[in-house]
């Protein structure tokens, strides 16, 4: 949780203001913990019951019943359940802002338009991806990135010798 206030800091203190969810978001959708501690002494399991009825649960588990520790099992069952309710939230989210998508067989200058206002395209056989510089949003900036990319330098990662798929 230390790290989702840190984060959520983060995201205010650069005015990222687009649809999202907080942790406080989470916390307003949770109404009801239990857990409840396996009879083989090695697993905890946390229920988390949201605000609709809907139950999430998450586990902690130990191999050996002489770890077993009722705080920890239930830090780490809690933030497990918890993961899961970030995840089913931002569903709920995405439905309430679907990705625009544009039609198919555009031209590749029509394809960037639609790229630079939001758009998600895709096209048979593109086997990279299409990434845009943070610094300047014009169409004369998108590349076509194969592969990762180098976020210091702004460009693609060299590839290791060992870091190719062995044959």
């Amino acid at each position: 949780m230390r790290e989702e206030k840190a984060t959520e800091e983060l995201i205010q203190k650069k005015g990222l203001t687009a649809p999202r969810l907080s942790p406080e978001k989470i916390d307003e959708v949770i109404r009801g913990i239990s857990y409840t501690i396996l009879p083989s002494r090695k697993c905890m399991v946390c229920e988390l019951t949201l605000k609709n009825g809907y139950t999430v649960r998450g586990e902690a588990a130990c191999v050996s019943p002489e770890n077993f520790d009722v705080e920890v099992g239930e830090k780490v069952s809690f933030a497990d359940a918890r993961g899961k309710v970030w995840q089913l939230e931002g569903y709920l989210l995405q439905e309430k802002h679907p990705v625009k998508r544009a039609p198919a067989g555009l031209s590749t200058a029509a394809a960037l338009e639609a790229l630079r206002l939001g758009y998600a395209v895709t096209r048979p056989g593109w086997g990279a991806l299409l990434e845009m510089r943070e610094e300047d949003r014009d169409a004369r900036d998108w590349e076509i990135v194969d592969g990762p990319v180098d976020e210091e330098k702004d460009e693609p990662k060299k590839e290791e010798a060992n870091d190719r798929p062995s044959k």
